[in-house]
């Protein structure tokens, strides 16, 4: 079921239904949807795919991302998610992961240590995670990712 369609059914079952002497329906309804944009804001659905890279930067399309082509380059999706998670798998060498479009030093191993990128080597598996404090509408510029390899 998804976030617009559990909405509806919560509109049509309890936020329109009166009755007496009672909490107000559209106040429970009203509660029921911050808890549906809440759960869908934390658990967003996932999204796999295989990309051929290049040496032309390109963003990664998916949450588990199987990369191609030694010395291809991507860079993170702009978010606004703190917690969201990027997956990608190396199937070659020489995989260059940048933190954003602008590739800048907005990257971490290591807390304090900022990079612009990572480099993956071949069968080489590392987990992106967005911590947060970017620029611009909703934060979503330049924010920083904690690259961990798994």
């Amino acid at each position: 079921m998804t976030n617009t369609a559990l909405k509806a059914q919560i509109d049509s079952q309890i936020t329109n239904e009166t009755l007496p002497n009672s909490v107000s329906p559209a106040d429970v309804g009203g509660n029921l949807k911050a808890v549906v944009d809440y759960v869908d804001q934390q658990a967003p659905e996932k999204t796999a795919t295989s990309t051929t890279l290049s040496a032309t930067p390109q963003v990664l399309p998916s949450d588990i991302n199987s990369v191609t082509f030694g010395g291809g380059i991507a860079y993170l999706p702009d978010t606004t998610i703190i917690g969201k998670e990027v997956l990608v798998i190396s199937n070659a060498n020489g995989i260059e992961i940048r933190a954003n479009s602008g590739n800048t030093n907005k990257m971490f191993e290591t807390f304090n240590t900022f990079v612009a990128s990572v480099t993956l080597a071949q069968y080489e598996m590392f987990r992106f995670t967005y911590i947060g404090f970017g620029s611009g509408t909703g934060g979503t510029v330049g924010g920083y990712w904690k690259a961990e390899q798994i």
